[in-house]
């Protein structure tokens, strides 16, 4: 009587085991579809953000207001947050592009972009950018996909200098103002953020500077992220 108990017990235990691998193997095939379509929109609201912009660009131009700044400087971005938070191994990424817009009539000259994180130790960035001083790579926050780029980090730009101050500064590469209705991109950089760090809200400031602009302007609208 015991034996027939404790096989029924067993074959109870063993089917148990049998459905929680089957709803373990079926809830991984639905992490990987969500994750597919996070990146999927990501990549679609970008396009959407990049045509807009162009629309915008397509239109004549027209005098500025009275007062109304010259310049305008503002992220497009979206997050890709791992669908299994609880383990933590893969972090959040932010995916975006900083866009510099002239409305005025003259040119800004010598512009340089600055984005300043609130927490500094989470300061990071990859894209296409390039250092100055290639033969000191070791030095500098850039990997070997990076070497050629579109945008440039400013001289003496470190790897401790931008942990210490939370600030990453750049320049376009191969432009040396922005005319007139011309809108110039920082386009598809991303920025990692460890589901592990201490800090559970950041954010990231946007500036532009140029000749004309010395004092620097703020971006029309920063990037924030709360990790919960």
């Amino acid at each position: 009587m015991d034996s027939r108990l404790s096989t029924k017990k067993d074959d109870s235990t063993i089917q148990l085991q049998q459905k929680l691998i089957h709803y373990r193997s079926e809830l991984k095939k639905y992490y990987r579809v969500i994750e597919k379509h996070q990146k999927k929109i990501a990549d679609q609201a970008a396009m959407i953000a990049s045509l807009e912009e162009q629309l915008q660009e397509d239109q004549p131009g027209q005098a500025l207001p009275e007062g109304a700044e010259p310049f305008s400087c503002y992220f497009i971005y979206s997050l890709l947050v791992p669908s299994r938070v609880e383990h933590n191994e893969e972090p959040v990424i932010i995916k975006g592009s900083f866009l510099i817009k002239n409305h005025g009539m003259e040119p800004l000259s010598s512009p340089v972009i600055c984005l300043a994180f609130s927490q500094p130790s989470l300061a990071n960035i990859s894209g296409k950018i390039t250092h100055p001083r290639k033969r000191q790579l070791d030095e500098f926050i850039v990997e070997d996909e990076q070497l050629y780029g579109e945008w440039q980090y400013l001289e003496g730009h470190s790897h401790k200098k931008m942990k210490d101050s939370g600030e990453i500064w750049l320049r376009p590469l191969h432009l040396q103002q922005i005319d007139s209705g011309e809108t110039v991109r920082f386009s598809d950089f991303e920025i990692a953020l460890p589901l592990t760090t201490e800090y559970k809200n950041m954010s990231v400031k946007g500036f532009i500077y140029g000749a004309e602009i010395p004092e620097g302007q703020a971006a029309l609208n920063q990037i924030s992220v709360a990790l919960t």
